[in-house]
């Protein structure tokens, strides 16, 4: 496959030798069984989060029980994942251990033959022959015979991990912009359901409008009335409309088919949703013949199953009738992407619970139902929100430079056409700019540590609810102090002083900063619990203090925090994040790891609630044993690196 004057003396092997393959597993059936995910911990990943990765799968949408599990198999970070069913030949690698069904093959290099990531950059560049060899069957497939009798061109260890180094940095740019926008993406979504869903725009009382220092509307007792055609209140002033109030739109229209080409001439081509990524499409396809054309920056929405797919308009372009493009009639389209966004929540929820639909008409988009917030508060959003959409735009382009960059060099890497220093010639450029990227990267991931407190638990709230789309109270904040403190040596958290509560670990300077509500208030959610949020006249000052560089220890500490809570054993749950901390101070005020020591310890400590008269009696002697080896095994040893 890979045969060259070039690569004449490499050996070809078949890829069995460079490792082991083995069929992912899940038995059951029906596979969508819900006894299988009913409170599940263990993350499962499909055939469609793998093609949709960069390089590495850092997230999940489905997680096993142990029902689920024992019909499945946990999978170690690092294993190259290979589809064999629907998308085809697709390949990324777990970014932390994980279950895959029967669709997809795992690969683990023989180190000492081959890496799992150059296994992954033989698959991109055979990717296209896989799925042309398949294509034709009533499912297009491949199993996992024919994968390990594929026969290739295979160099010496060495010259594999020079292949790797140069792509893989390319990879990890690409990476990072798609971090950076995702989080860009998360902000503004936050922003957007605080001020348009939940109404808790900041408002000026005294001055009757919003305000940038203003208090949170309806949180502080802002008027509400309730509007009939929306069937819920809105705040005072504000009114009900349609979606063809706010913004222009056009439908697509197919030009003639013999006008496609994929040879650069003509104008810009989407016929469908079929070439979207995460924000802005890959261009593939022209046509000479243009229909319908849309502009620049429009938001282009799949009107055809998948309905309420979203991207972006890099350029003007032509749609056909799978599409249809929307534009703000005054504006930037920041207010109207999230709007969108919004929208494709309430598909996605109608998918969700059976009532599918294929297509969506002109009609029913025109007549969509959306609430008509004030001009000011628009305004506000956009002058907040427009910066990230410039943002994410700009890392957009560099990623598609970076991947046609990519592309072109691995063919010419795999047969052996050019050799690593012509390769740093062509990189040249590229590490020019690695310094913004360097930028770019701590700009997002940095936080605060000389800093008071109200900013820090404004972070805390803030990075929670951006990563897991919900937050938690008082004592959630509390803990995850004290669980920084105890695993790291930050000088300005060694001013806290912790006390052991019932509930768990307690700082009467954390408490009071929390009282001040400085930057963050308490929210009542419907079922009256009550959580910790920012209030938005704050949102943008937090959101500054993120962009500064000499807070980058704090940041980490939180991500690495949230890290551990995502992890099957705790799974955001709060009891389990109380035993973390419970655990957790007990080996460091005892200094041993000993069950029974820490089972002591825990006798003599004296609960508050819950009807349980000790953490003993809370937490079970296996749950306190699972969680030692929890913390012995992944926590301590992350943290000391």
């Amino acid at each position: 496959m890979n045969e060259s004057k070039y690569n004449a003396h490499w050996k070809t092997k078949i890829l069995s030798d460079l490792g082991s393959f083995q069929r992912g597993k899940s038995r059951h059936r029906p596979r969508n069984d819900k006894s299988l995910f009913e409170n599940g911990h263990f993350p499962l990943v499909q055939t469609g989060e793998i093609k949709d990765a960069n390089l590495y799968i850092t997230s999940h949408n489905a997680t096993y029980n142990s029902f689920g599990l024992k019909q499945s198999k946990l999978w170690p970070k690092n294993t190259l994942c290979i589809t064999i069913a629907a998308n085809i030949a697709e390949t990324a690698l777990l970014g932390y251990p994980m279950c895959f069904p029967d669709s997809v093959v795992g690969f683990i290099a023989n180190p000492k033959e081959s890496s799992e990531l150059f296994m992954h950059y033989v698959f991109t560049y055979i990717r296209k022959a896989i799925q042309s060899s398949a294509s034709g069957s009533i499912q297009d497939n491949i199993n996992i015979d024919y994968l390990t009798r594929l026969k290739f061109k295979i160099p010496a260890k060495s010259y594999q991990d020079g292949i790797v180094k140069t792509l893989s940095q390319i990879d990890s740019k690409i990476e990072i912009n798609n971090q950076i926008n995702a989080e860009l993406e998360a902000m503004a979504k936050l922003l957007f359901d605080y001020w348009f869903v939940q109404f808790d725009f900041p408002f000026d009382f005294n001055q009757g409008k919003p305000d940038a220092n203003g208090r949170p509307y309806k949180s502080s007792g802002g008027k509400m009335v309730y509007n009939k055609q929306l069937k819920r209140e809105i705040p005072e002033g504000w009114d009900d409309g349609t979606l063809s109030d706010i913004a222009n739109i056009i439908m697509g229209q197919s030009p003639p088919g013999n006008t496609y080409n994929e040879n650069q001439n003509g104008i810009v081509f989407f016929q469908g949703s079929t070439d979207f990524g995460i924000r802005y499409p890959s261009i593939r396809q022209y046509t000479t013949h243009p229909s319908r054309i849309a502009p620049e920056d429009s938001i282009l929405l799949s009107v055809r199953a998948p309905v309420g797919t979203l991207n972006q308009a890099l350029c003007e372009c032509c749609i056909g009738r799978g599409l249809a493009a929307i534009n703000e009639k005054s504006g930037s389209n920041s207010y109207l992407w999230s709007q969108m966004t919004y929208f494709k929540q309430v598909f996605d929820y109608r998918n969700s619970v059976g009532t599918t639909f294929g297509s969506i008409t002109k009609d029913d988009l025109f007549s969509l139902k959306v609430v008509l917030p004030s001009k000011d508060a628009i305004n506000h959003f956009k002058s907040i929100v427009d910066s990230f959409h410039q943002k994410i735009k700009v890392n957009s382009i560099e990623n598609q430079k970076l991947s046609e960059l990519r592309d072109w060099l691995l063919p010419l890497l795999m047969n052996g056409q050019v050799t690593f220093g012509k390769v740093k010639e062509e990189l040249g450029q590229v590490a020019k700019e690695g310094v913004a990227y360097k930028k770019d990267k701590e700009s997002i991931d940095t936080l605060f540590e000389n800093i008071n407190f109200d900013y820090e638990v404004a972070v805390v709230q803030l990075l929670t609810e951006r990563r897991f789309g919900f937050t938690y109270g008082k004592k959630y904040t509390h803990k995850m102090f004290s669980n920084i403190e105890l695993l790291n040596t930050m000088p300005k958290l060694k001013e806290l002083v912790f006390e052991e509560k019932g509930w768990g670990m307690f700082s009467k300077a954390i408490a009071k900063t929390i009282d001040a509500q400085c930057f963050v208030y308490q929210y009542q959610l419907d079922n009256g619990t009550k959580v910790l949020k920012v209030k938005s006249s704050a949102f943008k000052e937090v959101l500054d203090w993120t962009n500064q560089k000499e807070n980058k220890e704090f940041v980490e500490q939180v991500n690495a925090m949230l890290d551990l809570y995502e992890k099957p054993l705790i799974n955001k749950d709060m009891d389990r994040i109380e035993l973390f901390n419970t655990v957790l101070k007990c080996i460091k005020v005892l200094e041993t790891d000993s069950l029974q020591s820490i089972r002591n310890k825990m006798a003599q400590w004296p609960m508050e609630e819950g009807g349980y008269r000790s953490k003993a009696e809370k937490f079970n002697e296996n749950e306190t044993l699972y969680m030692i080896g929890f913390i012995k095994n992944e926590i301590l040893n992350e943290f000391s690196k």
